[in-house]
């Protein structure tokens, strides 16, 4: 029978300058879509100690540590990785036998400079969510001086119709917004939820060197719950996926700094465009197709929303409130918050 084990291109322990490639990273194959293959030729790769009682492996490279445990159950697999570079690192993605395997990772990296992870040759943050369908290419780069920890979930499409069968109808047309597009993968850098967790509890869930498949389940039902929640709170639609995971992300971090000018005057498209590092028609076009509506209307709509709460909340004056907004007029405030809602503030109040 003939083995179509990818090999890989050299061990992990035998790198040398000439390997390097664009902007000085070691370019490192891997296998993106089969988590049986990827343990397999990680099993037998020099330098590596792997034990496949313990279900864990291990190696020290000139280029990063790592430390690697994983779980296969039911079916789904689970691999939790601990990860040190001492050098750039690109993880390329190698292209394998057709794959039913659909990944979603939890990664949280501590970089030691301002350099960001990329991924495609574009970068996002060092604390994110990805999701993969199979047979994506992805290649990964990280910088020197990074650590990290990733955790993966492999799993079928019967095992998330199975798993989310029981779930609220929100979280399953969540996750089927993404599985209906075109993208082959979805970067959400939305980890709020995940992050105001302890160090302690954050690490328990990452270390599954213990679990058994009861506790490994529950891990993973948390994890799922907070990826579609991430999603929720991003808004996530279909018209996200009708633009490329770049300006999505680009076009969620404008939303970011007009939700921090609603105490103020809208700042301008040109600020925002500079900021994000994308021209202003890229930003105004890509906006209204993931919002539906301008940069101004989305910030006039933000602004009434919360002087309707300021209202509601009865602490403060109707001047006071335009004050808050931004507005030196109140007349102009009280003629954009009819426009918004029908209703003079001084009535609605």
């Amino acid at each position: 029978m003939q083995n179509n084990t990818p090999k890989p291109k050299k061990s992990v322990t035998d790198f040398q300058e000439k390997d390097t490639v664009k902007n000085s990273f070691y370019d490192i194959p891997y296998i993106p879509n089969n988590p049986q293959l990827m343990i397999e030729n990680f099993s037998k790769t020099p330098g590596v100690t792997f034990d496949a009682k313990q279900q864990f492996f291990m190696a020290q490279t000139p280029v990063f540590d790592v430390k690697t445990n994983y779980k296969n159950c039911g079916g789904m697999y689970v691999i939790s990785t601990e990860i040190d570079y001492k050098a750039n690192v690109c993880f390329k993605a190698m292209k394998t036998l057709p794959s039913n395997y659909y990944c979603l990772s939890l990664r949280i990296n501590n970089a030691t400079k301002k350099n960001k992870s990329l991924a495609n040759d574009f970068s996002y943050s060092d604390k994110a969510w990805l999701l993969f369908k199979p047979n994506a290419l992805f290649n990964h780069y990280h910088f020197n001086g990074t650590k990290g920890t990733d955790f993966s979930i492999y799993f079928t499409l019967d095992w998330l119709k199975k798993h989310l069968k029981q779930s609220p109808l929100k979280n399953r047309k969540t996750i089927q917004l993404f599985l209906d597009s075109t993208a082959d993968f979805l970067v959400s850098t939305n980890l709020s939820e995940i992050l105001k967790m302890e160090d302690s509890k954050l690490k328990n869930i990452v270390d599954i060197s213990t679990d058994n498949d009861v506790i490994l389940t529950e891990k993973v039902d948390f994890i799922f719950s907070a990826f579609i929640l991430a999603l929720q709170q991003e808004n996530i639609t279909a018209n996200h996926f009708e633009v490329s995971n770049f300006h999505r992300i680009k076009i969620l971090e404008a939303e970011k700094i007009i939700q921090s000018y609603k105490y103020k005057k809208f700042p301008s498209i040109n600020y925002i465009a500079n900021k994000l590092g994308i021209s202003e028609t890229k930003l105004k076009q890509h906006f209204k197709t993931v919002y539906g509506c301008t940069l101004l209307q989305y910030f006039q709509t933000l602004q009434m929303e919360e002087a309707k709460l300021l209202l509601v909340a009865n602490k403060y004056k109707i001047a006071e409130i335009a004050h808050k907004m931004g507005y030196e007029n109140v007349s102009k405030f009280s003629a954009r918050f009819k426009k918004e809602f029908g209703v003079l503030p001084s009535l609605f109040k």
